[in-house]
């Protein structure tokens, strides 16, 4: 199911305010790509507040913004992608706090580390079971998958699949696989991108797209 984002804009030139006098969203079983035009002011701002939920209409959607002003970190473009994958990163840190716990369950060893302290939401709780759900919805979000998947956006995007950018211009070129600090601007905005795409929004929306 994708969404069509109804809205009438209105600029205040004296005040440089710019908000959205109505807004509803309608429902399509196609994706629709929009252009949001206008002269050198307002675009940017109405997007980072769209992305920022200040529309109450608005939460029932996943948004994500790629802003024009991305700079590059430590982090890969694979890792770009994994690390925004807020569900896979809460499951994965789930399931090492509840295995963790039940292993010091079996074997009362806590000598490498502190004792596991588990959250009051699991008081009264069949450890096991929780476990096991949490295996579940694993599967259900495929995240053992993640990383190809990653892979797969980011050579869908030009990227390269080795440990260099050769082929691909200096400084690390087009490699997925090097610190985004070392990319130049241009494939920074593209590891960007991927890591929206990857996280599949139901509103993704570009700043300066023509930049990618």
């Amino acid at each position: 199911m994708y969404y069509i984002l109804n809205y009438c804009v209105v600029y205040k030139y004296a005040h440089n305010e710019c908000y959205i006098s109505t807004i509803s969203i309608s429902k399509t079983v196609y994706s629709v790509c929009m252009s949001l035009l206008s002269i050198s002011i307002g675009k940017t701002t109405l997007m980072s507040a769209i992305a920022r939920y200040q529309y109450p209409e608005l939460m029932m959607m996943k948004i994500l913004l790629v802003d024009q002003h991305v700079e590059g970190d430590e982090d890969t473009p694979i890792e770009w992608c994994l690390r925004n994958d807020i569900e896979r990163k809460m499951l994965l840190e789930e399931e090492l706090l509840l295995t963790t716990y039940l292993q010091e369950q079996s074997d009362g060893s806590t000598d490498d580390h502190p004792p596991v302290v588990l959250p009051d939401r699991y008081k009264g709780c069949n450890i096991e079971l929780c476990l096991q759900e949490c295996y579940d919805q694993m599967e259900l979000l495929n995240v053992k998958t993640a990383e190809q998947r990653a892979i797969n956006v980011l050579t869908g995007l030009g990227f390269l699949n080795t440990s260099s950018g050769a082929g691909a211009g200096a400084g690390g070129g087009g490699s997925m696989h090097v610190p985004t600090k070392q990319l130049s601007g241009g494939w920074v905005m593209r590891a960007s991108l991927a890591s929206a795409i990857f996280n599949n929004p139901d509103l993704l929306l570009l700043d300066e797209v023509s930049r990618v």
